[in-house]
């Protein structure tokens, strides 16, 4: 999808994601700030903030975090952007960047998002998907292929 493109967030960038990630937590119905935002842009090789934009416009963020394993840790399209196909070439190229273990975690009530990641994980670039569970969260754990 070459109208798409996955690119690492700059400091200026920062503004933009905060505004989407108000947004985001609002619509999961989360009121407290996001304690870690800022860390987004002081930790290199831990945690990384990345936009998601089509053609038309800012579609969304990433924010993946490494300690023992690649993590998304928030992961935001737009309301306009939905449901076409912008998530899921976003997710590919970001676990095709990042070669090695993954988790994701979602909540089990919110269902759009669990048929969300269910259909964004079937890649090639993708093996030993499992879905699980950890507390409250549902869990997909899965190796990253990388770039191919």
């Amino acid at each position: 999808m070459k109208a798409v493109s996955v690119e690492a967030a700059p400091l200026a960038a920062k503004p933009q994601i905060g505004s989407m990630l108000s947004a985001y937590l609002a619509e999961l119905g989360v009121g407290e700030p996001y304690q870690y935002f800022h860390q987004y842009w002081v930790e290199p090789g831990h945690r990384y903030p990345f936009l998601i934009r089509h053609h038309s416009g800012l579609a969304g963020f990433a924010l993946v975090r490494h300690v023992e394993r690649f993590e998304m840790a928030e992961f935001y399209i737009v309301p306009g952007f939905r449901r076409a196909g912008i998530g899921r070439f976003a997710v590919e190229e970001l676990v095709r960047k990042f070669t090695g273990l993954w988790v994701i975690r979602a909540f089990p009530g919110n269902e759009r998002a669990l048929l969300f990641w269910r259909s964004a994980l079937r890649s090639h670039c993708i093996k030993h998907l499992v879905e699980g569970s950890e507390g409250e969260r549902v869990v997909f754990t899965f190796e990253s292929l990388g770039a191919r």
